[in-house]
């Protein structure tokens, strides 16, 4: 690995690390995989040298960044042979503290992220064993807010991984560790996990990504909305909308799974139509959400969101990605470029955690 003090780490969703590499290489004009600025770990990459101005929107495969990092080696228990035995996570700690917590940025309130690149890696458990040591081993009154929210306005992240086998290298775990802006954080929660909670009476696991896409939108719908929810079989995301009492049109050939209507504070209508050649009634437009969660390639969703965005027929939007097997992201651009050319629209486009081989546009 080529010996920087100045590194930004991108995490990411595990076995998009090339992708995520791809679409940075583009944004930030770097070399690729192959130049030494930029390095690709498991879950993350890392690129070397000033931070680079990203052109456009924030990275849609990266879930968090930590800039001007510095990697510390994670050592084995001499003593035990076992790693990660209680002796070293006191001792990193310890390290930890005397590093960057004895004077933290401006003296104010911070917040300590310590994790994994997902919470089922094998060394999230250390990472957690980490944080409750270096918590511990703060002195009284230190000021930490870590699990508090709102965010305060630092965040010590220490993020953990192995580092690529190489010339220089032969594998060795540890993690990367730096301040970061509040602001400058891609997502609030540690990581960028989002782990929403599954609803019982839900009818799929669909449900879950409407309710991160929710989270990250800071939007909660209100009772009364109307809602276009396009490819809404078995009914997971519809079902997002009717707990909260909203008016949704489910579009799908298929068959709906929802709880009984006494189960619901909303109207559901549903409609047996595709929902690629739908056209709302009129009675419903403006709609006060477009959703839609179709299994087509991205070409046909951009012809979607040309008809529904580009006509202005629904205030806010959620709409699900399905991602080709080879160079997502050039199949995303087209997408991203117009959105970025639509007048008056916010958005984000992002890989969720509750994703899978996807990506959710949501603004």
């Amino acid at each position: 690995m080529k010996e920087n003090p100045i590194t930004t780490v991108f995490l990411c969703r595990m076995g998009f690390e090339q992708d995520l590499a791809e679409e940075i290489t583009h944004k930030t004009g770097l070399g690729g995989g192959a130049s030494p600025d930029l390095e690709i770990w498991e879950g993350m990459v890392t690129t070397h040298g000033p931070p680079r101005k990203l052109r456009g929107a924030a990275p849609i495969f990266a879930r968090q960044k930590c800039e001007g990092a510095i990697w510390l080696d994670w050592h084995e228990s001499q003593s035990t042979g076992v790693k990660g035995g209680a002796g070293d996570v006191e001792q990193m700690a310890r390290r930890v503290i005397k590093q960057w917590l004895a004077a933290p940025p401006h003296g104010g309130a911070w917040a300590l992220h310590c994790y994994a690149p997902d919470p089922i890696h094998p060394l999230a458990p250390l990472a957690a064993a980490l944080e409750r040591a270096v918590k511990r081993g703060l002195p009284a009154g230190a000021g930490s807010a870590a699990g508090e929210a709102p965010t305060p306005p630092w965040v010590l992240q220490l993020v953990w991984g192995v580092k690529p086998q190489g010339e220089s290298s032969s594998g060795s775990t540890g993690f990367w560790g730096g301040w970061s802006r509040a602001e400058d954080l891609l997502s609030p929660r540690p990581g960028g996990i989002h782990r929403m909670r599954q609803d019982p009476l839900a009818p799929s696991r669909s449900y879950l990504k409407m309710e991160e896409a929710l989270e990250m939108m800071g939007e909660s719908p209100k009772a009364g909305q109307r809602v276009a929810d396009l490819g809404a079989a078995p009914g997971g995301w519809s079902w997002s909308f009717l707990k909260r009492g909203c008016r949704v049109l489910a579009v799908d050939k298929g068959p709906m799974k929802l709880p009984g209507q006494e189960e619901a504070a909303g109207e559901l209508t549903h409609l047996r139509a595709d929902g690629m050649t739908f056209t709302p009634p009129a009675s419903w437009l403006p709609l006060d959400w477009l959703v839609s969660d179709m299994l087509v390639p991205p070409g046909k969703t951009l012809g979607l969101l040309r008809t529904w965005l580009g006509q202005r027929l629904a205030a806010r939007f959620v709409v699900n990605i399905k991602l080709p097997q080879h160079h997502p992201y050039a199949a995303l651009k087209p997408i991203e470029d117009f959105m970025d050319q639509l007048p008056g629209c916010r958005f984000t486009l992002r890989q969720l955690y509750h994703d899978r081989r996807e990506v959710t546009l949501m603004g």
